[in-house]
């Protein structure tokens, strides 16, 4: 609907003030727009489809009949055009969107495994207090830590980090975990 209303006022607007009238290609240029949304909204049919309607609308609304916007000199070509790059644009747009989607459910998973890997709890040691929180610079890192305590007095400490902040780096530091 906001589509068909968009299209009726460019229509409307390039009706009365006539075809030549100063300001009338900035006007059609609207008709650009629309198609874009359209693309935006319904993909490339949908894209299609408003720039045949456009370029039929431009046709009755500069010379009075709608033959002249199957004309080569009419913006049907161009509407056409204009429809097709948008389409490829948004489609574009839509994968970047699903691989990015993708993407943050895998280091969510790998964020996930990487806090299975450190201790829940410091261990018990008599006459030491310990406590320990890790984060890192990005989503997951290649870094890693254990403590653990022998014969309740002898701590050992081990601390890790692979270069690099990646699920690579978390993946090998892993290896050596378990």
């Amino acid at each position: 609907l906001a589509l068909a209303v968009d299209l009726t006022l460019v229509t409307c607007a390039i009706w009365t003030l006539g075809p030549s009238a100063p300001g009338t290609t900035w006007i059609v240029s609207v008709y650009y727009l629309i198609i874009v949304m359209a693309a935006i909204w319904y993909s490339r049919l949908g894209a299609i489809l408003v720039a045949l309607l456009a370029s039929l609308l431009y046709g009755w609304a500069s010379h009075g009949q709608l033959r002249d916007a199957i004309r080569t000199e009419g913006y049907g070509p161009v509407f056409l055009l204009m429809a097709v790059a948008a389409s490829y644009i948004v489609m574009a747009r839509d994968r970047e969107r699903e691989r990015a989607s993708q993407l943050e459910y895998d280091m969510a998973l790998a964020r996930h495994l990487q806090k299975g890997m450190f201790p829940a709890s410091a261990p018990e040691a008599r006459g030491l207090d310990m406590g320990f929180s890790f984060h890192p610079a990005r989503a997951v890192g290649g870094d890693f830590y254990d403590l653990m305590v022998f014969g309740g007095r002898r701590l050992l400490l081990t601390v890790g980090d692979l270069a690099g902040k990646s699920v690579y780096g978390l993946f090998h530091l892993s290896l050596v975990h378990f």
